[in-house]
């Protein structure tokens, strides 16, 4: 049966929007092109990595599907002069039409069928309108693919940089911590026989392994940024507390901090998360203080309504 003007306009418009890529849409909108025109097959061909035409959709009729699958599989000589020159061709048995947008020329279009079909010339002018609205559409899918694949490369290689930081900084913790216990180690065992000098050396070694740990730890905080907790689970705050405040007197021994709390309760939460939030709370404190004070640092809870 062959549409009506309006319906052949309204059967291609649907197809334009139908699919987000041609693979999806294409047979679609080339079904509507040939129905509209009466022609038994339509090709879109696109530009290969070699420069020669790769045949990125097709539709046909009962009739030309043997046809059009054979002629799929390698481009006439008419289509390889299109993609290379942009100029409209004709064929034995059909027509080829450049495919052009914005950008440039994309590919082609290539109509197939009986030797005897012609069209007048406001037909044809009606079928490069068509090949037009095809050519824009083929553009706006390539943008879209193409931001999606860099959009997900980008995505990758963002996790694989948070996953090598949090490695990093996450190993390299134990290895500081070692290197400023064992220089204060060494200061309280030696302190009545080491001169000015060695003792000014020794500070400048817990000194920078204390500020490298710090750094770390920030690294590791930030490698965590938008990234989704483990699941809530009944947790002791208590004990979580207690450890970061352990591991925060190790690292900021040369201060002699004084860290208490209070009780605090069992909460559905990430441990991990929990341990990182009291670890920031005592780094800053420890941090961000009086030099020439001890810090003292008390923890409570306060029960409040919702």
């Amino acid at each position: 049966t062959v549409m009506t003007e309006k319906e052949a306009a309204v059967a291609l418009a649907r197809a334009l929007e139908a699919g987000e890529t041609l693979a999806e849409a294409g047979p679609l909108i080339l079904g509507a092109l040939a129905a509209r025109w009466e022609w038994g097959a339509a090709l879109a061909w696109v530009p290969g990595t070699d420069g020669e035409p790769v045949c990125a959709a097709v539709a046909a009729s009962p009739a030309f599907e043997d046809i059009a699958a054979v002629r799929a599989g390698s481009p006439s000589r008419p289509v390889a002069l299109a993609c290379r020159d942009g100029i409209e061709r004709e064929e034995e048995d059909g027509r080829v039409l450049p495919l052009r947008c914005a950008f440039g020329r994309i590919g082609v279009l290539e109509l197939l069928a009986p030797s005897d079909r012609s069209l007048e010339p406001a037909s044809l002018d009606g079928l490069r309108a068509d090949a037009a609205a095809l050519a824009q559409f083929v553009a706006r899918r390539a943008a879209t693919e193409e931001a999606a694949r860099r959009a997900g490369e980008a995505k990758r290689a963002a996790d694989e940089l948070q996953l090598l930081v949090y490695a990093a900084s996450h190993d390299l913790q134990e290895p500081l911590r070692m290197v400023a216990s064992y220089c204060q180690l060494l200061d309280r065992r030696l302190n009545g026989s080491l001169d000015p000098a060695a003792k000014e050396f020794l500070g400048f070694a817990v000194d920078g392994a204390s500020r490298m740990s710090a750094f770390l730890r920030d690294l590791l905080a930030f490698s965590r940024v938008g990234t989704r907790g483990g699941a809530a689970v009944e947790t002791d705050s208590g004990r979580i507390f207690d450890a970061e405040a352990a591991r925060a007197s190790q690292v900021h021994a040369a201060s002699v901090p004084e860290v208490t709390r209070g009780a605090l309760p069992v909460l559905r939460a990430d441990p991990v998360q929990l341990g990182q939030a009291f670890a920031c709370l005592l780094d800053n404190a420890l941090k961000f203080r009086r030099k020439d004070v001890k810090p003292v640092i008390r923890f409570e809870a306060l029960d409040t309504p919702e």
